[in-house]
């Protein structure tokens, strides 16, 4: 889905090691990335998406005032996003595939 934008975000392997090295700091950064990504794809695919990197950023820091609630917050929004970019990407370019390859058999 978000693999044509030029963007890379590093795999949840980095993620953990960078994280643990520098004491959560990365883990911010990341989520940030990710966030941007999904909203700067959401517009692409004409999808309306309530995420961005810096409300991702601010839920997980407010999770450490509000005993994780906000974290999962955030971790919602990030998957709720994802889903609705996936199902716009799919209905674009999966469904219309199996529509082309469908009309094809029959001729």
């Amino acid at each position: 889905m978000c693999e044509d934008d030029g963007r890379h975000t590093g795999g949840i392997v980095l993620y953990y090691l960078l994280s643990l090295v520098t004491c959560g700091i990365y883990s911010f950064f990341w989520w940030f990335k990710v966030g941007e990504r999904l909203y700067r794809n959401s517009i692409k695919e004409g999808v309306h998406s309530d995420i961005s990197g810096m409300k991702l950023v601010l839920c997980f820091l407010l999770g450490a005032v509000t005993c994780s609630f906000c974290s999962w917050y955030a971790i919602h929004l990030a998957m709720k996003a994802t889903n609705e970019l996936a199902t716009a990407y799919n209905q674009k370019y999966v469904y219309n595939m199996a529509v082309i390859d469908a009309n094809s058999d029959e001729n």
